[in-house]
This record gives structure tokens, sequence and C-alpha cells, in this order.
């Protein structure tokens, strides 16, 4: 997560989320949850990111209802974190016609 000056693993699977993007295409959102392991969030400007802080899943929910999230399936994917709702990370595997 160049954006943030952070290295993060992931470690499951939040979920799949297909969606219409706002040009018409169709798209599938994977979601995963994981943590820092070096660094500590910052705003990096030239990245477009203004400022860093963490929001409750109420303040989500409140942003969520005046239209002020950015991205679709945002708050779907939290609520189903913080219900447990997650996959193993393995769930992906590639596959070959070798």
């Amino acid at each position: 997560m160049e954006e943030l000056g952070v290295v993060a693993v992931a470690e499951r699977i939040v979920g799949f989320y297909p969606l219409v993007s706002g040009r018409g295409n169709y798209v599938f959102k994977i979601v995963y949850s994981g943590r820092i392991i070096e660094g500590n969030p910052i705003a990096n400007r030239s990245e477009g990111i203004d400022d860093v802080r963490a929001f409750s899943l109420g303040e989500v929910r409140v942003l969520d209802k005046r239209k002020e999230l950015r991205g679709a399936n945002n708050l779907t994917a939290l609520e189903d974190f913080f219900a447990r709702k997650t996959f193993p990370l393995d769930i992906i595997r590639p596959i070959s016609d070798k």
C-alpha cells in the first residue's frame, strides 16, 4: 500500500462484489482483510490523499447515507468483515490448461 506508506499483508478474503462502473462496465471487486506489518499510515498528497484516519462502522454508515463514500460496496464489505464473513486466501487458485 505504497499510497499510505505502509507494508501490509493480506490474511483473508472478505468478499467478491460485482458492480457496474460509471461507464457501464461490469466489474468484480475483491476485498481483502489484513494487517500492517511495517510503517504507519500517512497522508501522501502527491498520491491525492489528503487525510488518513479511522472510522467506526457507525460513522461509515452515516457517510453512506449521505452518499459520501467513494466506491460501491464499501459499506457492504465492512459489514461482512465485522460479521466475520471471510474466506481463506487459498479459495482463489490459479488454473492452467497445461
